[in-house]
């Protein structure tokens, strides 16, 4: 799922840049566009989950470059573009590092060949699925394909990633995070993580197999699944591996 935020004081505006986002041809049906009319809606909604942000520059309870400084500080991939009727691009604009730049008074073939480059850009960010990890100050990136599961611990998180593989074993690494548990998954459930446990979420594409509540990674590592968390999960992990977890379940291999 790709979720696209435009956000402008101007309703009309919203509803004519929505119908032209959604005629393009880089549009697909896993893209959802949500409307915001200013700049402290869209702060107050989720905007870790967004891939695309389409922020007027000029409107009157937050303008976008405040805006998009926020922003910036909760989501530092997401694909973000100015689009503006009268205000011009200003030095401080390209610190929060806008991909596009667009005016509201273009041709028709123009705006959507702006919408398009912003489609592909952010289909090509998600695909390459990266995250940044923040840790007493410092901060690494790293590829979610490779997340097996997230512990919370005491004061943050941990991380425990696959590496790529070294003759033929996989080696394993831990990073540590300030971020909560809770702000990972809020993070990553769209991208197939899911609770377990209230100390675990995994990448439910790193489970090698369910008995009972013993969850097998990929790892080797066995983890527990709760009873609170049960019914959701299995619910999710169909969801995601619909053939997979049928058959699993008809050889008795997954039960709940």
């Amino acid at each position: 799922m790709y979720n696209i935020a435009i956000c402008d004081d101007n309703a009309e505006f919203l509803e004519i840049m929505k119908g032209t986002i959604e005629i393009n041809i880089e549009f697909t049906s896993d893209m959802l566009c949500h409307l915001f009319s200013c700049g402290k809606e869209l702060l107050e909604s989720c905007v870790e989950k967004y891939n695309l942000i389409i922020l007027d520059l000029q409107m009157d309870c937050m303008d976008g470059y405040v805006a998009a400084k926020e922003i910036r500080k909760k989501n530092k991939d997401v694909v973000l573009a100015f689009c503006s009727g009268v205000i011009m691009p200003q030095p401080k604009h390209f610190e929060v590092q806008p991909y596009r730049y667009i005016l509201k008074k273009i041709d028709v073939d123009k705006m959507q060949r702006n919408i398009s480059d912003l489609l592909i850009e952010m289909k090509q960010r998600k695909t390459n699925n990266v995250v940044e990890v923040v840790s007493d100050g410092k901060a690494y990136r790293t590829n979610i394909r490779g997340v097996i599961y997230i512990e919370r611990l005491k004061r943050g998180s941990k991380l425990v990633i696959e590496q790529e593989n070294k003759g033929n074993e996989n080696t394993f690494n831990e990073m540590l995070s300030n971020e909560k548990l809770e702000d990972w998954y809020q993070q990553l459930s769209e991208e197939g993580f899911e609770f377990i446990h209230k100390s675990y979420i995994v990448n439910m594409q790193k489970v090698v197999s369910i008995v009972k509540n013993d969850i097998l990674m990929s790892n080797n590592q066995l983890l527990r699944l709760t009873r609170t968390y049960r019914q959701k999960f299995h619910e999710r992990f169909s969801h995601y591996f619909s053939k997979k977890y049928r058959r699993d379940m008809g050889n008795d291999k997954c039960s709940g």
